[in-house]
Parts: structure tokens; sequence; C-alpha cells
């Protein structure tokens, strides 16, 4: 098998060749953002290779080089054949006129590296390559702190059973995939989301097996707005899904209307082109309506089980715009952090999954 290689620097092109129009490849979303993380520094998006032949080729090494404004070379990355690192991308085949979504899996970089200037490298083979192509491309990712200081929006310890680090299923988005095309999704709303559990002292989500939903600490507990912003929607009447079993939801009105996948829900606009989206609520919680004011900390609704949800939770993203428009990175304010037989208190910053987290001041036992 020949090697043919694709160099991709995210961005503007350079044509090397007549044939690179073969494959093309681009971001999602187009301009990434750099999540500020306790790890330091988040390049959160993916690739999309669309491949015009009419044969498959393969991907067989990812980079990723970080360069200075005079296109030196600060620091570069890469997974590849070299101890087949390469298989952390499980699917790498770009089959004959079609496309395939990679997730950035070179997310994580120390908070004191430059990353405006970023540049992707693919190399690819196939067997009827004989020449080598190269296609360059690229792209400023800019830092995105939040621009609201937000509230958890649950009291009490709460565990972050999910973020959108790179192995969390709201990163993992399948956009282009049959089923995000039939529902014309576009954008991965759930980039930046959290799933959070109410815990009790020992961190645990409920009392004895679970199998029901009042065994949950969580359930029916009080959902608040992280912050001030004006009610734009809200969805109610979704039955909570039983644990243990399939989410109550019918296909055909799923295809009309893609909402159903967060059940009962709130859509807050905060304001400076952030909305806040909480949802799984519990089916007649919600207590405010499309158009009201509401304040930081105002209880809005209950914490449920509709929707796509498997457990007891409240899911919660900020979004750049109403529907399914790109996710944003969140910002939190003035809560504690699980951390050994006590608590650290964060004034502001970002959370993880993973943690325990709780609002407000917590002493240090």
């Amino acid at each position: 098998m020949r090697y043919c290689f694709v160099a991709v620097v995210l961005g503007a092109a350079f044509v090397a060749s007549p044939s690179v129009a073969d494959i093309r490849v681009t971001t999602e979303p187009a301009e990434p953002f750099i999540e500020m993380t306790r790890l330091g520094q988040a390049l959160n998006f993916d690739v999309l290779i669309s491949n015009d032949e009419r044969a498959p080729v393969e991907l067989v090494e990812f980079e990723l080089t970080a360069r200075d404004e005079r296109g030196n070379i600060i620091t570069r990355r890469r997974v590849g054949q070299n101890g087949n690192t390469i298989e952390v991308i499980p699917s790498r085949e770009i089959p004959a006129e079609g496309r395939l979504l990679v997730f950035n899996p070179l997310v994580q970089w120390p908070a004191d590296v430059e990353l405006r200037n970023v540049e992707l490298t693919l190399t690819v083979s196939a067997d009827n390559e004989d020449s080598e192509r190269l296609i360059k491309h690229r792209i400023r990712p800019r830092a995105y702190l939040g621009k609201q200081s937000l509230r958890l929006p649950l009291d009490g310890a709460v565990f972050v059973h999910a973020g959108h680090d790179f192995m969390a299923h709201h990163r993992r988005f399948p956009l282009h995939s049959a089923m995000t095309d039939a529902l014309n999704i576009r954008h991965n709303v759930t980039r930046y989301a959290y799933d959070f559990a109410v815990v009790d002292a020992r961190g645990e989500m409920y009392r004895g097996e679970g199998k029901q939903l009042a065994d949950w600490f969580g359930y029916g507990a009080p959902v608040l707005a992280p912050a001030a912003g004006t009610i734009v929607e809200i969805h109610d009447g979704q039955p909570d899904n039983e644990i243990g079993k399939p989410p109550r939801l019918d296909r055909d009105a799923l295809m009309s209307n893609p909402k159903l996948l967060f059940g009962n829900f709130v859509l807050i606009d905060h304001g400076d082109g952030e909305l806040g989206l909480l949802a799984h609520l519990k089916p007649g919680s919600i207590s405010v309506k499309a158009g009201q004011r509401v304040g930081r900390g105002q209880a809005i609704a209950a914490v449920g089980m509709s929707g796509d949800a498997a457990i007891v939770h409240l899911h919660f993203q900020m979004q750049a715009g109403p529907g399914f428009a790109e996710g944003i990175p969140s910002r939190f304010a003035d809560f504690a952090r699980k951390t050994g037989d006590g608590w650290t208190q964060v004034k502001t910053g970002p959370i993880e999954g993973g943690e325990i987290v709780q609002s407000g001041s917590t002493k240090t036992e």
C-alpha cells in the first residue's frame, strides 16, 4: 500500500497539485474555541474529511503543530503508526465518495502554550495513489472564558456524571451521520455540556439499588437559573423514563421535533450571545414561561428523567443561539470542589467530568 500525504493547516488553502480537491478537510466548528480547564487549555473540535475519489483512503497519522506569529514551531504532537497510537481514532477509513468525522484526539495542552496559530497534518494512505499531495489550511482558535459568571444550577453536593472531555458522550456527538442528517442537526450543541447528579455525603447518587425514580437523591430537586436572563423557550409534558428501560421517545415525533431528545427543558437567554439549556426535567415541574425574566438562583423546575436520559440527572449546556446552535464553554463562580477529606473553594473557574462540586462556601473538615 503506497502512502499519500495530506497536510492540513486549519483555514485558508495552499494547493500543491491539481488533485488535492479529491480529499477535502473542514473543522467543526469552523473557528474552534480554546477552553481553559483545570489541566490547562483544551481544543475541542472535530475534523470532517471528505473523499471525492472512487476508492477509499485510510487515515494513518494525525498531527497538531502550534506555531508562533512568524511561523516557527512552538510544539508538535501526533498520533500515528508508531506504537499504534492512531488506534485512539477507532474509525479511520474514509469511504469512496464518502466522509469521516474525526474527534480531535489531541485535546489537552499546557496553559502557557500559545495556540492562536495551529496546524493540523493528516496522513492518509490509498492503494491507487502514485503521488503525494499537500493541502494546507489555517485557522486561529480563540480563547473563550464565558461571558456569564454562572452558579451551579443545583444546590448541595453534585456529581458531574459527564462532562465534555475526549471520551464524554457530549463531546462525541455524531455530526454528519445518518441520524443527525435526518434530524437536520448541523452543530454540536452539547460540545461543552454537563450532566449533574445530586449525591449524598458518601457521593452516592441513589439509595439501595436505585431501581425506582424516588430512590435517586436528585429526583425532584429544585433546578435553579444559573444566571439572570429571559426565558426563551420551555417544553413540558414528556413523561419520565423508567430506570433500566429505553427512553420514551417516538421515532416519528422525534423526526418532526429533535428537541424531544432533551425531554422537558427550559432555555434561558442570558445576553451577550449566550443561552443556557436545562434539560431532562420532571414533567409538570416547570414554573416559568416564555418571555419571563428570571434571577440568578431562582427555582425554575425540578430534576427528572425525561427525554434521552438513562439516569436521573440535570443536563446543562451553554450555547451560542436557540435550537441546535453550537455549544460554548461555561465559567462557574463561587463553588467548592471535593478534594480528599475536605473541599477546595473556587472563586471562578471550570469544572470537570467526574468531580463532586457544591455551590457556595463549604467548610473544610
